[in-house]
């Protein structure tokens, strides 16, 4: 794991560790408890982003680890106060005019002027010792993750089983599901920060359930199977795309269907400054 320079993020590779959906989800609440402790020892206030790179691994769920408590410190023991000695009598004298003064208070023929008490013979508790800070919670990684790569992975035949996780990624601006066999676009639509999205290799025919990525930017589309433009006519919606890729699509599987495909692409995603439309990818 290596901090990068340009943005200070951490960079962790867990690729092609043939890492299973509960491997992954334990390396992953090992790695939380490490980048806790990095960022204290640091000192640092903010948390670091996170790239996390899962390609190839045997992923069929993507789960996150939930936020860990350190164990709140054990409050310092009161130490108890001596008690004050009793005082201690010179003299007969003493004793009998203690007595007389204690016969006095008893019949009532005390003074309230003339009752003294004695500064020393006052004892007064310490104040309590204040309580401990409360125990700084770790940050979740959810909060951390700005790059997700779950590329060649076993996530298909659609993202719901993953959407929790997923839609916990709040500052996630990159996101990698190629080659996961996905057939639907599902569990995606929560990801309202995602700038850029891969999903070329999969099984899909439409972009149905992309239209609400409000800041989606880039769009690889490759190697599906998308037969139409009208299966692509959701991502009209998505004011921020400029780039988009669907070669090696049936839609454009040859020169005459590409050329079509493109000019009529061109109509209806009026934004785009690239467009990939070919039969090879």
């Amino acid at each position: 794991m290596a901090a990068t320079d340009a943005d200070d993020a951490y960079v962790m590779d867990l690729s092609e560790r043939h890492l299973s959906s509960r491997g992954l989800h334990d390396a992953l609440a090992r790695l939380q408890r490490v980048l806790h402790d990095e960022d204290e020892r640091d000192g640092v206030t903010i948390a670091r982003p996170l790239e996390l790179l899962c390609a190839g691994n045997d992923v069929a769920k993507f789960a996150l680890p939930a936020s860990e408590k350190p164990p709140r410190p054990e409050p310092a023991p009161r130490q108890r106060q001596p008690e004050p000695e009793p005082p201690t009598v010179e003299s007969y004298a003493e004793l009998h005019r203690s007595q007389g003064g204690l016969m006095d208070m008893m019949m009532g023929w005390q003074d309230d002027d003339d009752e003294t008490v004695d500064e020393e013979d006052v004892y007064e508790e310490p104040p309590p010792p204040p309580p401990p800070p409360p125990p700084k919670l770790a940050v979740p990684l959810a909060s951390r993750i700005v790059v997700l790569d779950l590329a060649g992975n076993r996530l298909g035949p659609d993202a719901t089983p993953s959407s929790k996780a997923l839609s916990s990624l709040k500052k996630l601006r990159t996101l990698n599901l190629a080659d996961n066999g996905l057939e639907t676009c599902s569990g995606l639509a929560s990801l309202v920060n995602l700038e850029a999205l891969f999903l070329q290799k999969n099984y899909l025919r439409s972009a149905d359930g992309l239209w609400g990525l409000s800041k989606l930017s880039s769009l690889d589309l490759r190697d599906n199977d998308i037969r139409s433009v009208a299966a692509l006519r959701p991502l009209s919606c998505n004011a921020a795309l400029r780039s988009l890729d669907v070669r090696g699509n049936p839609l454009c599987d040859d020169a005459a269907k590409a050329r079509d495909a493109r000019a009529r692409l061109r109509s209806v995603l009026v934004r785009l400054a690239r467009l990939g439309v070919g039969p090879h990818a």
